[in-house]
């Protein structure tokens, strides 16, 4: 009894040492960038929901995730701050962008960071429906740091315009602009 005590315990710190020397600590940082938050987004929605957006936004670098197919890199994530104030617009731009023009098209969780993308959220009749599909329209990027990772200190100036729809079918148009000085 007491050599099969010896031999379990001997197996078990066999394997704890073989999984710990099979570990390896990440290079890259593991907690997001805090990004950069304050006033600076302003925009215009239009159609089912109608409403002015001015006040904050945020900008933050999301780093890759562990998913289904594969370790996907990070992504942008630049949005108006909701809070108590609706609509809430957010727009995922791909890892490593410039300044520049980009095609939005409608969020796909799938897609993470793929793709210029943008979805916007508002309470429509009493419920929150998600507008971001059959997305048209654009991102411009005017100012956006060549190593936008660490977005603090960056400036970040860009503009939008797009019209999409919510599941149901009904339309809504946006326009606006984002100005952050990190």
């Amino acid at each position: 009894m007491a050599s099969l005590r010896k031999n379990l315990f001997f197996g078990t710190g066999l394997i704890l040492l073989l999984v710990a020397g099979c570990y390896e600590s990440p290079t890259e940082r593991v907690s997001e960038d805090g990004g950069v938050e304050q006033p600076g987004f302003i925009g215009k929605v239009s159609g089912t929901v109608n409403a002015e957006i001015s006040g904050p936004g945020v900008a933050t670098y999301l780093r890759s995730q562990n998913t289904v197919d594969g370790v996907r890199s990070g992504y942008y994530l630049i949005a108006n701050d909701r809070g108590t104030k609706d609509p809430l617009v957010t727009f995922r731009i791909p890892a490593g962008t410039e300044s520049g023009t980009y095609e939005l098209v409608g969020a796909d969780p799938m897609e993470l960071g793929e793709n210029f993308e943008v979805r916007i959220e508002s309470m429509v009749d009493g419920k929150l429906t998600s507008f971001g599909f059959n997305t048209e329209g654009t991102l411009t990027l005017k100012t956006f740091p060549p190593d936008g990772t660490q977005l603090v200190g960056a400036k970040i100036k860009g503009s939008f315009l797009l019209v999409t729809k919510d599941a149901d079918g009904k339309n809504l148009s946006s326009k606006g602009t984002f100005e952050f000085l990190g």
